[in-house]
């Protein structure tokens, strides 16, 4: 993109948070320790649509945490990028779906679903969603499916 094309984006991406705040309630909080970690935090609720005409709404809990930490003989800080979105859905239940990206590029993920039948089912996808990670800058370091309340 263009540099006038990346402000315009920007300022687009800046006015829609600011919109999504104002009208979810979440909360944002940002804090930075003695060591000088940073800390970021934002959560907030929303409708999600899905299904083939997207005509099906469910409520939605996001949480995205961002921490920047130094520790001592390092000269670069190290990242983590959480991100937690928890679904309550119709026929399988509620469905929790945990993300941590650290390294620039390594991901963990963890599905926790409510009932042990929906993780059944979801372990015939399991292969489709380790391969959709070829042709990404993601790399998906561990993958973790179970029963909401049990240590995965």
């Amino acid at each position: 993109m263009k540099p006038r094309q990346l402000k315009a984006a920007s300022r687009d991406l800046a006015d829609f948070v600011s919109a999504m705040k104002q009208s979810m309630g979440g909360e944002n909080t940002s804090s930075v320790d003695s060591q000088g970690t940073v800390n970021r935090s934002m959560n907030f609720m929303l409708p999600l649509y899905l299904g083939e005409s997207g005509q099906q709404s469910y409520p939605a809990y996001i949480h995205v945490y961002d921490e920047e930490k130094k520790t001592e003989g390092q000269e670069e800080k190290k990242k983590e990028t959480w991100l937690r979105l928890c679904v309550l859905t119709e026929n399988i239940g509620a469905v929790e779906l945990t993300c941590r990206i650290y390294e620039k590029q390594k991901l963990n993920v963890r599905v926790a679903f409510s009932n042990r039948s929906a993780v059944q089912s979801f372990q015939e996808y399991v292969p489709e969603f380790k391969a959709s990670f070829a042709d990404s800058p993601l790399e998906l370091t561990d993958l973790k499916v179970g029963v909401a309340g049990t240590k995965l």
